[in-house]
């Protein structure tokens, strides 16, 4: 996770936290509640993974175009492709139309197209939406305005950050020049540990509340 701005302190009694920040030899653990309040992870959900940049997977995993993989940010999801151009775009993972999820999370999938399982609306793999079942020629229909809702996306090393906030300063602009304290680290040589599970399923619930809140139509 990338150092954001400064944030509401998490709900944890402070005392008891100061025994964990004390000296190497003498502090402790942190407070139970950091490990299993619901209300210390709905921060950290809100404040670490919503609100800038996050670190959701590798380059590698998405090498080729037609390259889809969802994954998961905070609260929310994002979707992930690779255009005809090679280019790597980010998505909120939820159809414009019902909101439903397009891929589930941490699958992988390899099309032409983003189709949403639910009423089979069709995007680009740049966002843009080329079919809406149900609305083709409505009167007043705009297809130019149903788009998936970019997120803003960066390449790291080979590393992908997503933005979830959509709101945060570019991540070279967080980071400055990170090449002499990212060198020790060789970035460039990490890999995905396990498998991929790269067969997309239907899904019939309702998508998890996406990182960045859309229209749908009607």
């Amino acid at each position: 996770m990338v150092s954001q701005a400064r944030h509401p302190a998490a709900p944890i009694d402070t005392a008891a936290l100061a025994r964990s920040l004390q000296a190497f030899g003498e502090s402790v653990m942190l407070p139970r509640a950091a490990y299993e309040d619901p209300a210390v992870f709905a921060w950290e959900q809100k404040y670490f993974f919503d609100s800038g940049w996050a670190c959701v997977g590798f380059s590698s995993q998405l090498p080729e175009p037609g390259d889809q993989r969802a994954e998961s940010v905070g609260a929310g999801s994002v979707l992930l492709t690779r255009d005809e151009d090679g280019t790597l775009h980010a998505f909120a993972n939820t159809c414009r139309h019902r909101g439903h999820e397009l891929l589930p999370c941490g699958v992988t999938a390899q099309n032409n197209s983003i189709i949403c399982p639910y009423h089979s609306w069709t995007y680009s793999l740049s966002g843009g939406l080329r079919f809406a079942q149900g609305f083709k020629g409505r009167e007043g229909f705009d297809n130019s305005a149903w788009g998936l809702v970019e997120l803003p996306v960066a390449d790291w090393h080979g590393l992908i950050f997503v933005d979830g906030s959509g709101q945060a300063p570019p991540l070279a602009t967080r980071w400055g020049n990170s090449t002499s304290w990212s060198r020790p680290m060789s970035p460039s040589g990490w890999s995905p540990r396990g498998g991929t599970n790269t067969t997309p399923r239907r899904t019939g619930r309702s998508s998890p509340r996406t990182t960045t809140s859309a229209t749908t139509a009607r």
